[in-house]
C-alpha cells in the first residue's frame, strides 16, 4: 500500500513539476514578447523602476538577509569562476573532462607545453 501512494505521490509531483516548467515557459515567452515590442524609453523607465525597487529593498533588508544575500552572490560567483578556472591555460593538458567548445577563449598563449617546450 505504502509503495502506491508513495507511486501516486511521485506522479503527482511529476506533474506538478512539468506544470510549473509550463507556467515558466509561458511566462518567458510572454515576457520576450512585451520587451521586443518596448520602446527605448519603455525600456529605461522599466530599468529605473527595477533599480528603485531594488534599492529601496536593500534598505530595509536586515543584517542577516543582507548577509545570506551577498552569501549566496559569493556562492554563485565561486561556482562560475571554478568553472573558468579548469578551462583558463588548460588546452595544452586537454582534459578530456573539460568541454572546451562551451569557450571559444581558453587564455592567452603563454604556456609552454611539457613535452616540446614551446608555446
Amino acid at each position: 500500500m505504502t509503495s502506491v501512494l508513495q507511486s501516486n505521490e511521485i506522479d503527482l509531483m511529476n506533474h506538478k513539476d512539468k506544470e510549473q516548467l509550463r507556467r515558466l515557459e509561458q511566462l518567458r515567452e510572454s515576457e520576450n514578447a512585451i520587451r521586443q515590442s518596448e520602446t527605448n524609453f519603455d525600456r529605461r523607465r522599466r530599468l529605473v523602476t527595477a533599480r528603485q525597487t531594488t534599492s529601496a529593498l536593500r534598505g530595509i533588508e536586515s543584517e542577516e538577509n543582507r548577509r545570506q544575500r551577498l552569501n549566496n552572490d559569493q556562492i554563485r560567483t565561486n561556482g562560475c569562476n571554478i568553472a573558468w578556472q579548469e578551462k583558463y591555460n588548460s588546452g595544452l593538458n586537454n582534459d578530456a573532462q573539460i568541454n572546451y567548445s562551451a569557450a571559444s577563449e581558453i587564455g592567452p598563449m603563454n604556456v609552454c607545453c611539457n613535452y616540446c617546450v614551446k608555446l
